[in-house]
């Protein structure tokens, strides 16, 4: 009886949920080069997989590493750490950025060689030009990854706990002014879609907010920001 109590416990301990973060920066440059059709492009970013233990990470880098180079652009395992008693698998990837050829449609393309990508989408009406950017996730990439990890793991990848910080960087020669909604902006909320200055050379920090974690779960689609310009 004893044992298999012991045996159940395991199991629970093993039946963990994943989350996901992803920290990185985003060019303005790169998003309107790409928005204006000059093809895709990719920006290096960090991925951390939760895991049970920094130790468990630690023996387990290796396999993990195996099932996770699959899905994404210029892979590199990087370390086990811990934060704020979770414990984390530290990757590189390049993700990239990709022109949705159809604006409009409620849809946006996805790489086939990233389970995530940044979807562009350019908009204009008399006055201005706009580039609106999505982090999006590849539904059919992410099912395999999912059920690779949990088959070997016993671990199940979730998205309702993203999280997403990013540094919006304006490496253009002039400044440029982007739009957020729903997220926090240099550590303060913005709930409605408000206009941003960023100065040349200069970054803007965004984190996402339950609402676009919520909507990267729901929709597998979130927005970031918008870069607005003048014709």
């Amino acid at each position: 009886m004893i044992n298999r109590i012991l045996i159940f416990i395991t199991i629970l301990f093993l039946l963990t949920s994943c989350k996901l973060e992803l920290d990185g920066e985003i060019y303005v440059a790169d998003v309107i080069d790409v928005g204006e059709g000059k093809g895709t492009l990719n920006t290096p970013m960090n991925l951390s997989f939760e895991m049970s233990s920094e130790n468990k990470c630690n023996e387990d880098k290796t396999e993990i590493s195996n099932i996770l180079k699959n899905y994404f652009i210029n892979f590199v395992a990087k370390d086990c750490y811990s934060e704020d008693f979770n414990s984390f698998l530290r990757i590189g990837a390049d993700i990239p950025i990709i022109k949705d050829p159809v604006p409009g449609d409620g849809q946006v393309d996805v790489s086939d060689k990233s389970v995530i990508s940044f979807a562009v989408v350019k908009g204009e009406n008399e006055q201005l030009q706009y580039y609106t950017s999505y982090i999006a996730l590849n539904s059919q990439l992410f099912e395999s990854i999912s059920k690779q990890i949990k088959d070997k793991f016993y671990q199940t990848l979730k998205l309702n706990k993203t999280k997403i910080e990013l540094a919006i960087n304006n490496d253009g020669r002039e400044a440029e002014e982007v739009r957020f909604a729903s997220s926090f902006v240099n550590g303060k909320p913005v709930v409605f879609p408000q206009n941003f200055k960023i100065e040349r050379r200069q970054k803007i920090d965004f984190l996402g907010s339950d609402v676009t974690t919520a909507a990267f779960d729901q929709d597998k689609l979130a927005y970031i920001f918008m870069v607005i310009k003048d014709k």
